[in-house]
């Protein structure tokens, strides 16, 4: 079977993989829109780098997915505009998901991250100080963290003390019982839940990355293909060639873009 078949019979299949995998990547970017804790998180703590990232996952995947029926239709009819439309936007898509695989590793993996949530909630810790500067969306954020992730004050509960603050009743599992007190601070189970999410996205990501790489340069190859079977026969002789049955041309040139049972053309489109 010819070349040039065997490239459509691969599009399709990376294509259909690129459209899968489009799926998951707005699945994760949705997550990271209406998960709470990311949602909370980011309006007090610099992590503006996951949102950025999620608005980019949701966005790129809605897109990813109209653009795969689109390079599917114009692979089918063969049509250079939409072909060289799904290879620009392609091009564009495959750009900004490298950007958002940077986004998602900006602040580093591991204890790099945890430090820097680390400094995050100890900011937080001091802006809700009992003062004149006392910021009860600092308060609010602490107490939603404490009581969603069971831990108290960044690294434990003494980072108040140490600031002649009252632990905040959040910090107790049982309202007024000292003895219920949540022992580990907020920073390690944080910076656990960001790297998850970011390892998530970054794995996604990637993935969708590498199937987007392959369906451009295959759409690539196809449009080279439909640009060289329409302007050979120009060079050759100023008629046109007439199709004859099943898409094949009088010279043997399939003008479709998938197999065709029973016959085969001659003609190697990608030489």
């Amino acid at each position: 079977m010819r070349f040039a078949v065997e490239v459509c019979k691969l599009f399709r299949i990376i294509n259909s993989i690129t459209f899968i995998f489009a799926l998951c990547l707005l699945g994760v970017g949705l997550w990271f829109r209406i998960d709470p804790r990311v949602y909370e998180l980011h309006k007090h703590i610099e992590i503006q780098n996951f949102t950025i990232a999620g608005w980019i996952m949701l966005f790129g995947g809605f897109s990813a997915c109209l653009l795969t029926i689109v390079g599917g239709c114009a692979a089918s009819k063969r049509s250079i505009s939409l072909l060289l439309f799904y290879c620009v936007i392609m091009t564009v898509s495959t750009l900004a998901l490298i950007g958002c695989l940077v986004l998602t590793t900006e602040h580093g993996r591991g204890i790099s991250l945890e430090r820097f949530i680390r400094e995050g909630i100890y900011d937080q810790i001091g802006r809700r100080k009992m003062s004149v500067s006392f910021d009860i969306d600092a308060a609010k954020f602490l107490d939603f963290v404490q009581v969603e992730l069971h831990c108290c004050g960044a690294i434990d509960s003494r980072d108040y003390n140490k600031l002649d603050m009252i632990i905040p009743a959040s910090c107790y599992r049982i309202p007024g019982n000292f003895t219920s007190m949540n022992v580990p601070g907020c920073a390690e189970p944080l910076g656990d839940m960001l790297d998850r999410l970011a390892g998530i996205a970054a794995a996604v990501t990637a993935v969708s990355l590498i199937s987007n790489i392959m369906a451009m340069i295959l759409g690539g190859l196809i449009l080279r293909s439909v640009y060289k079977s329409r302007a050979g026969p120009k060079s050759v002789s100023n008629q046109s060639t007439p199709l004859g049955v099943n898409g094949i041309d009088r010279v043997g040139r399939n003008k479709s873009c998938w197999p065709v049972s029973g016959r085969s053309s001659s003609v190697n489109e990608f030489s």
